[in-house]
Order: structure tokens, then sequence, then C-alpha cells
């Protein structure tokens, strides 16, 4: 005390018992008073909360003629330069356009982020020379939605521009696939991504009906002409995209990827982990030689007519179902996807291979299971193509399977390969006598054989002989639920 003075220290306990006081001081207010210190808290909270404001409504832009001509040069998130007709959107606007024109066109102003909706959009600009039909500008990140039908077409770049420091995001407004886009790039430039010498962005689809095609020597989606890929992801919905045909004095291997580099770009990094993606023209680099890439496949279905330079390369894990058009030499499906099949001659890729996610033959497309080899579907397999049955197929389908001998087990309550419901098919053949498979019942029932009517009258049935052929039909009968036993206490059971 000494130290500091005897006044010095009572000033200081008179000034801590008045801060003490004013913030217990009740302040009114109309929901009750309130102390100084819950009067200055929640004021910070409604500043937080002022800090991040909600997203704007949507503003409607119709692109036909007499729609945006008419309604003015500008709105909230947009602007319209009658002269160039350009509109350019800017950051946080959240837009929908509809209408189909041949003169307007769409431009994201550098560094915007954006919510874009196309409702039924059609911006064809194909008659135009070096005119695109939806740009975006550098550092600019787009959200895309799809409702209904919506086409993008340029001359001279690519339909949907996303080059190199760019971002787009793809999806339907409503669920799944519905939704589509057609983006159709102009000379030596992709459908979705780079122009001539440009490389891809960053593209995702996440949903919708999404169709790339490019211009010559350039990517569906990905690079233009000497353009690498970016990265590329798809996560949902369905994708299809072809790259640029070759000019009539090239040969037929100067081309683009359908996903990835442009001819004479690498393939960038490329991530495929569900929906549906068919590549008419690979997944992969462009490189005359040494061209590199990286590719994932985790999942979905994937119908290619190459994947990687080398024709079938990358890392496939997960759940992920290939189609490719060719299988190279020395290719090892250990470590790979569930299923990795070859053109109009698919096979399964293992001895057993049980599906635990959704798998469809896509039309025109045989999947062969050969001999000795079992598919378990769970109940999971749509076949639109063709289903060709030498081993043993499990499972119900929907669709049609080509195969010597189709048996449907009726099961009574009970369960067989670890499937369950009224009834279970299989598709096999019977080079050999058949023995038929034991089902089993969820409180231990005893199994009493496969009888071959519904009235579980006559012998039962154990054994197909060799060479059967045909659609058969079988019900399983079952014994009584085993009594439990209960025995005194201290007593053998």
């Amino acid at each position: 005390m000494r130290c500091i003075g005897r006044k010095r220290y009572y000033s200081i306990i008179v000034l801590a018992l008045g801060v003490f006081l004013l913030a217990s001081v009740l302040i009114p207010g109309c929901d009750g008073p309130h102390t100084l210190r819950e009067y200055l808290e929640a004021r910070s909270k409604k500043k937080k909360k002022a800090a991040t404001p909600p997203e704007p409504p949507a503003e409607v832009i119709d692109l036909a003629p007499g729609g945006i001509d008419s309604a003015g040069v500008s709105g909230r998130g947009w602007s319209y330069d009658s002269g160039t007709k350009i509109i350019t959107i800017k950051n946080g606007a959240n837009v929908i356009f509809m209408g189909a024109t041949e003169e307007n066109r769409v431009a994201v102003a550098p560094g915007a982020g954006v919510k874009v909706t196309l409702a039924g959009a059609s911006i064809d600009m194909s008659g135009t020379p070096d005119v695109c039909a939806f740009d975006l500008g550098n550092g600019a990140a787009v959200t895309l939605l799809l409702s209904g039908t919506n086409t993008l077409r340029s001359n001279g770049t690519a339909g949907l521009h996303v080059p190199s420091g760019r971002t787009l995001w793809i999806g339907s407004a409503g669920t799944g696939s519905s939704g589509t886009l057609t983006a159709q790039g102009g000379q030596y430039a992709a459908g979705i991504g780079g122009g001539s010498g440009e490389s891809g962005g960053t593209i995702t689809v996440s949903g919708g009906t999404v169709t790339a095609q490019g211009g010559q020597r350039a990517a569906g989606i990905g690079g233009g002409w000497k353009g690498n890929g970016g990265i590329i992801a798809v996560s949902g919905g369905t994708v299809s995209a072809q790259g640029g045909t070759n000019p009539s004095d090239e040969p037929a291997s100067v081309k683009a990827a359908a996903i990835g580099g442009g001819w004479g770009g690498n393939g960038g990094t490329i991530t495929l982990s569900g929906g549906e993606v068919i590549a008419l023209g690979g997944i992969r680099s462009a490189m005359p030689v040494g061209g590199t890439e990286s590719i994932k496949i985790k999942g979905g279905t994937v119908i290619a007519e190459d994947i990687g330079s080398s024709g079938l390369q990358g890392d496939f894990s997960g759940n992920a179902v290939v189609f490719v058009s060719s299988v190279p030499a020395g290719f090892s499906q250990e470590n790979h996807a569930d299923l990795v099949v070859c053109g109009a001659e698919a096979s399964i890729g293992d001895a057993t291979i049980t599906l635990n996610a959704p798998l469809t033959i896509p039309g025109g497309v045989t999947l062969r299971v050969p001999g000795g080899w079992t598919l378990n579907t769970g109940g999971l397999l749509t076949n639109n193509g063709t289903v060709a049955n030498n081993g043993r197929i499990i499972g119900n389908v929907a669709g049609i399977i080509t195969s010597p001998l189709e048996i449907c087990y009726h099961l009574n309550g009970g369960a067989l390969h670890g499937i369950g419901g009224d009834s279970i098919r299989e598709w096999t053949q019977t080079a050999q006598p058949y023995t038929l498979p034991t089902p089993v019942f969820e409180d231990n029932r005893p199994f009493l054989g496969w009888y071959g009517n519904g009235g579980l009258t006559g012998a039962p049935v154990t054994e197909l002989p060799a060479d059967t052929t045909g659609i058969r039909e079988f019900w399983a009968k079952w014994g009584e639920t085993p009594a439990v036993n209960v025995g005194s206490p201290g007593q053998p059971q």
C-alpha cells in the first residue's frame, strides 16, 4: 500500500465498484429491462448477424426478342448493353434466364460470385464469329442450376467458357438428373471449359443432365486445343461428353479427350465419384507422347473409349462400374473398381461380385458373366442392354437376362444368399447336375425342401439334371419353429 499510496488505492476500489454497478444498471427495452452488459452483448450479436445478408430474391431475365430489350438496361444484379448485347452479371447476383436468343449473351463479371438458373434458356451464338454464349470473367465463381431444356452454343470459343482461374458448379434445380444443358464449343474450343490454347478451370457437375461437345481438337469438358483439362469432378447427374472431330487431313489419332485435355494438352485432375458419365473420346490427356493426368474413379457408372493415356489407368476404388473399349495387356483388376468391363463383350471382373450400389447396363452394351463366375445383384441391377450369362447370377434384376436356365425360388418367409423377400431369381447353366441351394429362416425353423408347386405336394426336389434349360419354379417348405426348453435352476437344459 505504501508503493501506490493510500488515496490511489481507494480510487481504484471506487472505480471498480462503479464499473460493476454500471454493468448491472437496468436499461428499459421492448421485451423487458436488461442490464448494460446484456444490452451490449445483444447489440454485438445483431451486428454479427447483419454481416451475413440473406440471399437476394431471384431476378428473372427473358432472353427472347422483346424481353430484356424492352425491360430496361439494368437490374439489382445485372446490366445490359444494347450495343454489344451483353448481359453482365454482378457479384452477389441471383438471376434466372429463360427464353431463346441468337443475339443476347451472358458474361459474369471478373471476381463475381453469382447464382444462375437456366430455366428453358437457349443462347445460340454459332452464327456469329468469335462470340461466346456464356462467359466467366477471371476469378468468377458460378453456381449454375438447371431446369427444363437449355442450350449454349458459341462460335470460336467455348459454349460455356470456364478457362483456368474460374470456378463452375452445375446442379439440378430439382432432383437428380432433372434439368438439361447442351453446351457446344466453336472451333478449337471446349463445350465446357477453355477456348483455343486455354486450359479448363475448376468444373464440377453434381446433378442435371449435361451434354458437352467440343470443337475441332478440343475436349467436350476441359481444355481447348493445346489446353490442359483443369480440375474436373462429377459426383451426380448424367454427363455425356465428346471431344471435337479432326480436320479431314489429319489422322484419326489426332483427337481431343471427351473429358480432359484438348489435343496437345494434359488431362488435368479428374475425379468421378457418382452419377453416369459417357465419354465419347476418352477420359485422359491428349498429348502425342508422354501425356499425364490424375484420374480417380470412386463411384457411379463410367462408359469411355479409354481411360488414361495407356487405355485404362488411374485410381479405381469404391463402387464404380467402368465400361471401356479395350483393356490393355497386363492390366490387373486387383484394387480396382467392383466391375471393370469392356465394350460390347464386357465381363465381370472377379470370380464373385456382390453389388452394393445400383448398376445399370446401358443400351447397346453386353455384360457377360463367364462360366464359373457369380454375380450377386442384391436386387440392384437394371439391364437396358444385354446380360449374357454363362456363369451364375443371383438376385432380382430389372430387365431381361439371357441364360440357359432361370430359376425362381419362392421363399415363403425365408432368405437365400442373404436376400429375403417373396422370391429370388437365379440364372445359371447346368453342364453338370445342379444341387439346389439351401435357404434359411430367421427363427431357425428347419428347411424341409423345395417343391415344384405352391401347394407343397409331391416329393421335394434337391437336384436338377445336367443341361436343364428353360424356366423352373420352386417353393420352400418349412417346419415348425424349434421349441425353447427352459430347465429348472441348476438342472441341465
